[in-house]
């Protein structure tokens, strides 16, 4: 009877700290997935932020081009009338 109670006394208190660090166990995996959820969230948002920003260099970069375009246009202009201003001159 003694050794069955111990017995029966010690499987309980292994099955309560089997319990227990099962617990602590799926606590940590609830922590780390919360973890990755997050991680994974900023790394979306991350992507995101590189589209637009990527965007808005094709923008610049059209944009700038058609600036020196016009910077250009308007230099050949300015050309073209000094030229006219000379040949007046002449």
């Amino acid at each position: 009877q003694a050794i069955r109670c111990a017995t029966e006394g010690a499987s309980q208190m292994n099955t309560g700290m089997v319990n227990t660090e099962k617990a602590k166990i799926e606590k940590k995996i609830e922590q780390l997935i919360t973890q990755q959820r997050f991680l994974d969230f900023i790394m979306q948002q991350t992507e995101n932020q590189k589209k637009i920003e990527q965007k808005r260099l094709e923008e610049l970069y059209k944009g700038s081009g058609a600036a020196l375009r016009d910077v250009l246009d308007t230099i050949d202009h300015y050309s073209s009338v000094q030229a006219r201003i000379a040949g007046y001159r002449a």
